[in-house]
């Protein structure tokens, strides 16, 4: 299974973003910490960047043939928009319909479409799966 975890730096504290920077498992020169500072100060902090995950769930569909791709959004707006990408605006996905599921987890949801999302994908469909994110659950 594949995870992408998207939300706004907006809130992750000036503090914490220096922490999780300084934490990283691999080791990061100071030229690399001050390229990934700059990097997270260049855009709206307050938007996801929906082509970017586009492009990352095609490239990963194009270049592996299992798995299931698990999307954490921090909104449910973000949550429909890329539903309706994948669904209806994305030409690499829609014209090939036939080789995704996709589904959105969400509390508002009803139990039977939950339940639908957990069930296997038949075989030569890759499900995508995106649900709500919230920064509590990284440091419950």
């Amino acid at each position: 299974m594949f995870l992408l975890l998207c939300s706004p730096l907006g809130e992750v504290s000036h503090q914490e973003e220096s922490a999780l920077i300084q934490c990283s498992p691999t080791e990061l020169s100071s030229e690399e910490q001050e390229l990934l500072k700059r990097y997270h100060h260049s855009f709206d902090d307050q938007l996801v960047d929906l082509d970017l995950i586009m492009t990352l769930l095609h490239n990963i569909c194009t270049t592996t043939d299992e798995g299931a791709v698990l999307i954490f959004l921090p909104g449910y707006d973000d949550i429909v928009s890329l539903r309706d990408r994948i669904l209806f605006d994305d030409k690499r996905f829609f014209t090939h319909s036939e080789s995704y599921q996709v589904f959105t987890l969400h509390s508002d949801m009803q139990t039977l479409d939950q339940k639908k999302a957990m069930r296997p994908a038949p075989a030569g469909v890759r499900k995508i799966v995106s649900h709500l994110f919230h920064f509590s659950l990284l440091y419950a």
